[in-house]
Order: structure tokens, then C-alpha cells, then sequence
């Protein structure tokens, strides 16, 4: 398969007022994609697809408010257009016992997504941001699975759905070289239509965990670095009709949490070396 995207983005800032920033922005989107397919294996075959293109126009609009000296209010809105990828269109894939198809007939997927947001410097050493967000997608690009034994699977469009969440950051100076950075994140996400599957309707999306916590150390020291990080994420499921809810077994997807460091010593102006350890607990 092969697929070319050309786009062409356009944005303005607007000083309204001295306090208040608005962007206006524009982008489109030309798509087009063709793919073939064969086997010399009995019974051998080949296929050309047609050529098939699509174009989009989407708008963007936010606005950044400076409330007071310490405090910093947003809101945006915006579409979005993703075309299927050559993966999602052509590929024909067995990794570790399941197959996943693609379909040269998927159509591009849309969405329209808002937030509102802020952030409170609340001293030089302390501040936070919140954030809540809504998106919809219209022909989202999922998986349907066709048979749980052998697990094969088949990239679709469904047909609708949701995903709405609040993000929450805070960064505290702890010491003058000793920095803690947190965050959470809830991830609402559900099916809304579905004609290919549904019984997918009203159900979480596959691969989206509900909770994500962040919580990492950032510590500097005349020529040391270092950096200690937490992360932990739910569980997700990979039907889109949430049957998978086994844990602790071969298939499942489960909560976890993976810790990783770094070291960095800078030798001289020119010359910075660091070592990584990711996964550190091994998990």
C-alpha cells in the first residue's frame, strides 16, 4: 500500500484586549491512498485496489485569558482529521498467536474536541493545572473481533463515540535542587454507535486506561542530574465489548506501574553524559 498526505496550516493571534489572546487557525487535508495484494501460495491470487482519495477542512479556535498576575485561564475548540493508515488498510499481520486484518476500504476518521483549563502559579516554587476536555469521533478506526479462538481481529469504522477526561498537573520546588512534578488523568471513554458491533455500544474503548498517575523527582546539583519517575495506568481492554476482564493472565492487559532513573554528569560545556534505566523494578 501506499498513501500520501498534503496539508496546509494556517493560524492568527489576536490581541483582543491586553489580558486576552485569541487563535484562529485552519487546516486541510488531502488524502489519498492505493494498495494491492497477492499470494503464490495455493490458491494463488491477486488484488488491485482502486485508488481512493479524501480531502478535509478543519478549524481551530482558543483563547488564552490572563485572569490575574498568577492565574491563567484557556479554552479551545477544534476538529481533527486522521486517515486510516497503510496498516490499518493493507496489513496482514500474525504476532504471537493473533492476526490482525486490515481493510482497504476504511474511511478517513473525524473529530470535535473542546476543553477549558488554567494555571495557578501559586508561588515561585508551587503550581497547578486542571484541565477537562470532550471529544467526538465520528468513523473511529477500531478493531472488531472476528473469532476469540484463534484471536483474529479486523480493522472497522464504527460508527461514533466519546472520550471526556480532566487532567490535573502540579510542580513543587522542594529544595533549591529538588523539584517534584505529579499529575492524573481520568480517561472517560465510550462507544456511543456501532453498527458492525453492537454490542461494543456503552462500552470503553479498546486500549484506553481509566486512570493515569504520574509522579517523578528532578534533581539538580552543580554538574549532577538525576531523575527518579513513577508511572501507573489502569487496566484496559483490548474487545471492544469489555469481555476481557481476566487479570494475572497470558492476554490480559492489566494495571501497572513502571519506575525509571536517570544520572547525568555534565563534564564540561561541550560534554554531557547521562545514564538511563528504564523499567527499573523489572515489572
Amino acid at each position: 500500500g501506499d498513501s500520501t498526505t498534503a496539508s496546509l496550516f494556517a493560524q492568527d493571534e489576536i490581541s483582543v484586549i491586553d489580558k486576552l489572546k485569541v487563535y484562529i487557525g485552519g487546516r486541510f487535508d488531502s488524502w489519498q491512498t492505493k494498495g494491492s495484494y497477492f499470494t503464490n501460495t495455493a490458491p494463488a491470487s491477486a488484488v488491485t485496489y482502486a485508488s481512493r482519495s479524501a480531502s478535509s477542512f478543519n478549524s481551530k479556535l482558543s483563547a488564552v485569558y490572563q485572569a490575574a498576575d498568577a492565574v491563567t485561564l484557556r479554552a479551545s475548540f477544534g476538529q481533527s482529521f486522521r486517515a486510516p493508515t497503510n496498516n490499518d488498510l493493507y496489513a496482514y499481520a500474525q504476532i504471537f498467536g493473533i492476526t490482525s486484518i486490515g481493510d482497504p476500504n476504511l474511511k478517513p476518521e473525524h473529530g470535535r474536541t473542546w476543553e477549558v483549563g488554567g494555571e495557578w502559579r501559586v508561588s515561585d516554587k508551587l503550581k497547578a493545572n486542571a484541565t477537562y476536555y470532550q471529544t467526538i469521533l465520528k468513523d473511529l478506526i477500531t478493531n472488531f473481533r472476528l473469532s476469540n479462538v484463534p484471536i483474529v481481529s479486523k480493522r472497522i469504522n464504527a460508527g461514533k463515540a466519546k472520550i471526556n477526561g480532566i487532567e490535573l498537573a502540579a510542580e513543587a520546588g522542594l529544595t533549591n535542587w529538588l523539584t517534584l512534578n505529579a499529575s492524573y488523568a481520568y480517561i472517560g471513554s465510550e462507544m456511543l454507535e456501532n453498527s458492525v458491533d453492537p454490542a461494543s455500544v456503552g462500552k470503553r474503548l479498546i486500549d484506553s486506561p481509566k486512570n493515569i498517575v504520574n509522579m517523578g523527582f528532578a534533581a539538580q546539583q552543580g554538574p549532577w542530574t538525576g531523575m527518579l519517575n513513577a508511572n501507573y495506568s489502569s487496566k484496559v481492554f483490548s474487545t471492544a465489548q469489555n469481555t476481557d476482564t481476566a487479570e494475572g493472565v497470558p492476554g490480559s492487559y492489566d494495571a501497572l506501574t513502571v519506575v525509571s532513573a536517570k544520572v547525568g554528569y555534565v563534564f564540561s560545556r561541550a560534554v554531557k553524559g547521562a545514564v538511563a534505566i528504564n523499567n527499573l523494578l523489572d515489572k
